[in-house]
């Protein structure tokens, strides 16, 4: 076996690191692994006393903060909530061109099998950057079909959008007063517990995870 000193360790761990961040679709996760790696690179120059390497990544770990930042604040700005008509053809082309996520995060969702009530899009810069589907059950009940957030926009931080107090009176200017959902996986009862909701007492369980019903009162 190779042995090799720690100073070598912490350099190749560095590079690699800067590697994997290269790989990652998300602009979020490779700012972040970028910053780990460059902060691993300030110590390994440091150490071997080659302070243009320490100058260089110290710049870079700077820039990388400064992005990750903005990225997470850029969540909050400049987005614009529209309730439109479901059946327009640019919902079902958002659905295809998003179709291998949407099956991802749920699974019995088909877009082209439902009808929906009530439908509200995120818009960032002229894009459908998510969208929020249901249909009336009752004259003061939604039943969420669809809360999606495009991959393109996954990382500022914006899932859940519909239920900032701004959106939520959009859903309060409509009559209703009760949200219910039907969680698709563990994760996504997760999610919607996140967001407030509970299970319904005495509801019906469905999928193969034998998941409850779950609704939040608006």
């Amino acid at each position: 076996m190779i042995e090799m000193p720690l100073t070598e360790w912490i350099g190749y761990g560095a590079s690699a690191l800067i590697l994997i961040s290269m790989m990652m679709a998300s602009v979020l996760k490779l700012r972040v692994i970028n910053l780990l790696g460059s902060i691993l690179f300030v110590a390994y120059g440091i150490i071997i006393q080659a302070y243009p390497v320490v100058f260089m990544n110290g710049c870079i770990a700077v820039v990388n903060v400064w992005y990750i930042v903005h990225i997470r604040n850029e969540g909050h700005k400049a987005w614009h909530v529209l309730e439109v008509c479901s059946g327009q053809a640019f919902i079902q082309a958002f659905f295809k061109k998003n179709k291998k996520a949407l099956r991802m995060q749920l699974p019995a969702f088909t877009p082209g099998e439902v009808q929906f009530g009530a439908c509200w899009v995120l818009i960032k810069g002229m894009r459908i950057a998510g969208i929020f589907c249901g249909k009336y059950e009752g004259d003061h009940t939604l039943m969420v079909q669809a809360d999606f957030i495009s991959k393109d926009f996954q990382d500022l931080n914006m899932q859940g959008f519909m239920y900032s107090r701004d959106n939520i009176q959009q859903l309060k200017d409509k009559g209703l007063t009760r949200l219910v959902a039907q969680p698709q996986s563990q994760e996504h009862k997760r999610y919607l517990e996140d967001m407030h909701f509970v299970a319904v007492e005495g509801g019906l369980v469905s999928g193969r995870e034998c998941l409850p019903l779950m609704h939040r009162n608006i």
